[in-house]
C-alpha cells in the first residue's frame, strides 16, 4: 500500500513538472530575446520531467535507466539552473568542478547500484548533489550578483537555502538513522515520502520564484529605461534651449553690427548730404539744377535706407525688449494691438519691474507673441487682459480674452498641432501651459515657469 503511495507521489511529481514547464515555456517565449539563461531553466524542467518517469518505472526497466540515468538527469537539471541564473544575471564562469562532480556522481551511483548495492548510500549521494549545486546557487545569488540586481536575487537565494536545509536533513537521516531501520519499514518509508513531498513543493515553488524574479527584473528595467528617457529628454531640451539661445545671440550680434557700422555710417552720410544740400542751396554760385536734384534724391534715399535698416534691425532684435526688458516689450506690444486692431487691452505687472535673463526673456516674449497671434487670428476677441507676476522664484503669465479664441486640438497626440507646439516651447523653459474655457466664454491661458526669475524689483 505504501509502495503505491510512493508511485502516486511520483505521478504527482510528473504533473507538477508539466505545470512548471508550461509556466517556464511561456516566460521563455515572451522574454527569450530580452533575458539570457531562460532556455537553461527550461531545459532543467524538461530533464526533471524525463527523470521522474524513469524513477517511477524502477523494477520495470533496467537499473541503469531508473537509478543511474534518472538521478544524473536530475543533477544536470540543477546544473542547468545554475547556468541559467548566471546568464540571467550577466555573469560567466568556468565550471570545471561541476563537470568533475557530475562524472563522480555517476560513478558513485553505479558503484552503489551494482558493486555494493546500497540504497541509503545512493540517497546520501543524491542529497549531497543537491547541496553541492544549491551552495553554488546561494553563493551566486547572495555574493556574486552585482549590487544593482541583488535585491532581485536574494529571495531566490533564500529559497535555495531552505532546499539545502531539507537535503541536509535527508543526508543526516540516510547516513545515521536509515541504517538502523530497514528501508522498507513503514517508519522510514513515511519519512521518505515526506521528503519526496517537500521536493515536489520546492519544484512548484521554484516556478513562482522564477516568475517573481523576472517580474522584478522587468520592473527595474522599465524604471531604468524611463530614467534614461527622462535624462535623454533633458539633454535634448537643454540642447534646443542652447541652440535657441545661440540663435538669439547671433541675431543680437547681427543687429548690433548693423547698428554700430551700417546705421551710424548712413547717419553720418545723411548729415553730410544735408550739409552739402544746404550749402548748394545757399551758394551764390550758379549750380546746375540737375546736381541739386541729384543731391536731394540721394539725401532722401539715404533717409529711406536708414529707416529700412532700423526696421530690419528691429525685426532681428526687438529693441524695446533688448533695451528695456520683458515688461516694457509686452506693454508696447499691447499698445500696438490696441491701435491696429481696436481691441481693449489691459496690462498689469506685479512687481512693476521684472528682469529676466536675456535668452529667457526672448523665449518668453516669443511664446507670448505666438499666443497673441493665435488669439487675434480667431477674430473673436475685443478685450484682452495680460497679467505678469513673480514671487522672486517663479513667473506666472496670465492672458485672458473674451470668446473661445484658443482651440485645444481634439487630438492631443498630434505633435504638429498649435497647442502641442506651444506646450513644447513652454516646456523647453521649464514651464507649464494651461488653457481653460469658462462658462462666460472667456479663455484663460496661463504659463507658469519655475526658477526663471533672476531679479525682481
Amino acid at each position: 500500500m505504501i509502495d503505491i503511495d510512493k508511485r502516486t507521489l511520483f505521478l504527482d511529481f510528473t504533473i507538477t513538472n508539466i505545470v512548471g514547464i508550461i509556466f517556464i515555456f511561456m516566460l521563455w517565449y515572451q522574454h527569450k530575446n530580452r533575458y539570457q539563461g531562460l532556455s537553461f531553466i527550461l531545459v532543467s524542467y524538461l530533464l526533471n520531467l524525463i527523470s521522474t518517469p524513469l524513477i517511477y518505472l524502477r523494477n520495470i526497466i533496467g537499473d541503469f535507466y531508473s537509478i543511474v540515468l534518472s538521478n544524473e538527469l536530475t543533477m544536470i537539471g540543477m546544473f542547468c539552473i545554475l547556468l541559467g541564473l548566471e546568464k540571467f544575471i550577466g555573469l560567466r564562469s568556468r565550471h570545471y568542478l561541476s563537470y568533475i562532480y557530475l562524472l563522480t556522481f555517476v560513478l558513485i551511483q553505479s558503484y552503489f547500484t551494482w558493486i555494493i548495492p546500497n540504497m541509503a548510500a545512493r540517497n546520501v549521494n543524491i542529497s549531497f548533489g543537491h547541496i553541492f549545486f544549491c551552495v553554488n546557487l546561494v553563493y551566486l545569488l547572495f555574493y556574486r550578483t552585482p549590487k544593482s540586481l541583488r535585491n532581485i536575487t536574494q529571495e531566490a537565494g533564500i529559497f535555495f537555502l531552505l532546499f539545502i536545509v531539507v537535503n541536509c536533513i535527508r543526508f543526516y537521516d540516510q547516513l545515521h538513522i536509515a541504517p538502523i531501520y530497514a528501508l522498507d519499514k513503514p517508519e522510514q518509508m513515511k519519512f521518505d515520502l515526506f521528503i519526496l513531498l517537500l521536493y515536489q513543493i520546492f519544484i512548484l515553488a521554484f516556478s513562482f520564484v522564477i516568475i517573481h524574479i523576472i517580474n522584478k527584473r522587468l520592473e527595474q528595467d522599465i524604471l531604468k529605461d524611463e530614467e534614461e528617457i527622462r535624462l535623454s529628454r533633458n539633454i535634448l531640451k537643454n540642447m534646443i534651449v542652447n541652440l535657441q539661445s545661440e540663435y538669439e545671440n547671433e541675431k543680437i550680434n547681427l543687429a548690433t553690427q548693423i547698428d554700430n557700422n551700417l546705421n551710424q555710417s548712413l547717419a553720418a552720410l545723411l548729415i553730410n548730404l544735408g550739409i552739402i544740400k544746404k550749402k548748394l542751396t545757399n551758394s551764390d554760385q550758379q549750380i546746375s539744377t540737375e546736381i541739386i536734384q541729384l543731391v536731394e534724391q540721394t539725401y532722401n534715399h539715404t533717409g529711406i535706407t536708414i529707416e529700412r535698416s532700423l526696421g530690419l534691425m528691429n525685426e532681428i532684435r526687438n529693441e524695446i525688449l533688448y533695451l528695456f526688458g520683458i515688461v516694457e516689450a509686452i506693454k508696447f506690444s499691447i499698445e500696438e494691438i490696441q491701435k491696429q486692431k481696436g481691441i481693449t487691452c489691459t496690462f498689469q505687472s506685479s512687481p512693476e519691474n521684472i528682469e529676466l535673463e536675456k535668452k529667457q526673456s526672448f523665449a518668453l516674449y516669443n511664446i507670448y507673441q505666438d499666443i497673441i497671434g493665435i488669439i487675434l487670428n480667431g477674430n473673436q476677441t475685443n478685450k484682452l487682459y495680460t497679467e505678469l507676476e513673480s514671487d522672486g522664484l517663479a513667473l506666472k503669465l496670465k492672458i485672458t480674452a473674451n470668446g473661445k479664441c484658443f482651440e485645444i486640438d481634439s487630438n492631443p497626440v498630434d505633435e504638429a498641432s498649435q497647442f502641442a507646439i506651444l506646450k513644447e516651447k513652454v516646456a523647453l523653459i521649464n514651464g507649464l501651459l494651461d488653457v481653460r474655457h469658462l462658462n462666460n466664454d472667456e479663455t484663460i491661458i496661463t504659463i507658469e515657469i519655475e526658477n526663471l526669475i533672476l531679479t525682481a524689483d
